[in-house]
């Protein structure tokens, strides 16, 4: 196998993909975090961490509407501190964003917690 096709393998695998978005999100390259998280979301769409660091790179690149869209996917009753947290955070500079995440979390949690 070529070097050039080993290292289109390599970009395509898993931990490439998760350590090439964590990289850029450190570097503040967020446009190109979110680009890296939102493939491993359709690669392994059962790891659920990878959709909240995809909502996150989203929200860094001022993307507010995609961001919402991917938390809005975001299972609560497993992440509520993660996603409460985010709903802090975008209710300090995006007040219509915090009141939608606001009540998605406290319809998943009257639904999962309350039950």
């Amino acid at each position: 196998m070529s070097n050039w096709l080993l290292f289109i393998a390599c970009i395509q695998s898993r931990p490439a993909l998760s350590l090439l978005g964590y990289c850029y999100y450190q570097l503040q390259d967020f446009v190109n975090a979110a680009d890296c998280y939102e493939q491993l979301t359709v690669l392994n769409p059962e790891v659920d961490d990878y959709r909240l660091y995809y909502a996150q790179s989203l929200y860094k690149a001022n993307l507010f509407d995609e961001a919402m869209k991917v938390s809005s996917q975001i299972d609560a009753s497993v992440y509520h501190d993660k996603v409460c947290g985010i709903a802090c955070y975008f209710s300090h500079s995006y007040f219509p964003a915090f009141l939608i995440i606001s009540d998605n979390i406290l319809s998943v949690f009257h639904r999962h917690i309350l039950v």
